[in-house]
């Protein structure tokens, strides 16, 4: 350890024990000299403050605003509450709230059914409920194609493929879904209309093939259900 540092650290200690008189007494320094900064009143913390001669002082803690288990703390131009939402809400970005954060329903994850309504090759024949099953739970369809889609292996001659879905043996199509000769799928074509999204849980779904190619009837026939669980 160096003699000048040495030096220095008796002055400052020389300093120290002329300017602090009580237990809790901080050495501070002002732009020109070092200075006691006396100890603060209990539950106070020290802080920054330019408008100190120091540049510090000891002031009253921001209060808590949390009042409640499960209560969080945002900031607009101060830190406020924000109360604690319902079970299963997720706390969500949003800038029109005044902290821009609010608790919300987690959004909706878009999901899909894929319905083997045949196997691979042998060729489709008409007839009704050719594939059932049962809602594993309560389902809202997208409308229209985005809702209900249809595709094949091998794709119709001679006549539309033309299927029918059926919820407790009552069609859900009021426009029925088609593939179009020469196309394996029904996407693109006459959309379907959907005349009820919403199916419920454990509800008996079966498909019905009204019209099959009248040349090459059509294989592997799949249908698919996309929405969202209620």
């Amino acid at each position: 350890m160096s003699g000048k540092f040495l030096s220095t650290l008796k002055k400052a200690a020389t300093v120290a024990g002329d300017v602090l008189t009580t237990k809790g007494d901080i050495l501070s320094r002002t732009s020109s000299a070092l200075a006691r900064l006396a100890v603060g009143s209990d539950g106070k913390v020290l802080t920054a403050k330019a408008s100190e001669s120091t540049g510090l002082s000891w002031e009253t803690p921001a209060a808590n605003p949390n009042t409640t288990k499960g209560d969080v703390s945002g900031f607009s131009t101060a830190i406020a509450r924000i109360p604690i939402g319902s079970n299963t809400q997720i706390l969500t970005a949003d800038s029109a709230q005044a902290l821009g954060l609010k608790w919300a329903a987690p959004a909706a994850q878009t999901e899909s059914f894929i319905i083997a309504c045949s196997d691979e090759s042998t060729a489709l024949t008409t007839g009704t409920a050719k594939v059932s099953w049962r809602m594993p739970y309560a389902f809202t369809l997208t409308a229209g194609e985005g809702g209900v889609q249809a595709s094949c292996n091998q794709d119709p001659s001679g006549a539309i493929l033309t299927m029918d879905i059926n919820e407790g043996g009552s069609t859900i199509l009021s426009t029925k879904l088609t593939i179009a000769i020469g196309s394996t799928t029904s996407v693109g074509g006459t959309a379907p209309v959907i005349s009820d999204v919403n199916l419920a849980a454990n509800a008996l779904m079966t498909v019905d093939i009204d019209q099959i190619g009248s040349g090459d009837a059509g294989t592997g026939l799949k249908v698919t259900l996309i929405g969202v669980k209620a």
